[in-house]
């Protein structure tokens, strides 16, 4: 079964919920309820390290006018764990779209298509 991590911006967490009925999402922050604190944080980046190193694939959605920060650490990390990745969103100005693994969908259905086959 396809695993597959998300990558976005804590806001997006409530799209990311109701897509689980479509994908087998492993990502355990979309279940936070706030944007976590500093000391929160602390105990979840180790989860998410561990969490982005098992996916088989990695879903990275940005909308217009948004930057990928922490997100780049997961991406990252699935790329060295050999996940094919697949992001949504403006990325031109990223080099990691040019990586073999990396390939750019329209929207999200196009993407959830790509990873579903």
């Amino acid at each position: 079964m396809k695993k597959v991590y998300v990558i976005s911006k804590v806001c997006h967490m409530y799209m990311w919920r109701h897509l689980t009925k479509k994908l087998n999402i492993i990502s355990s922050w979309i279940y936070e309820e706030d944007i976590p604190s500093n000391e929160r944080l602390s105990e979840l980046w180790p989860l998410f390290v561990h969490q982005a190193s098992m996916a088989t694939h990695a879903l990275v959605y940005i909308e217009k006018d948004e930057k990928l920060k922490d997100g780049l650490i997961e991406l990252g990390i699935a790329l060295a764990a050999n996940a094919k990745v697949i992001v949504v969103g403006d990325f031109e100005s990223y080099s990691f779209i040019n990586h073999p693994n990396v390939q750019q969908a329209k929207n999200i259905d196009k993407a959830i298509k790509l990873i579903n086959g």
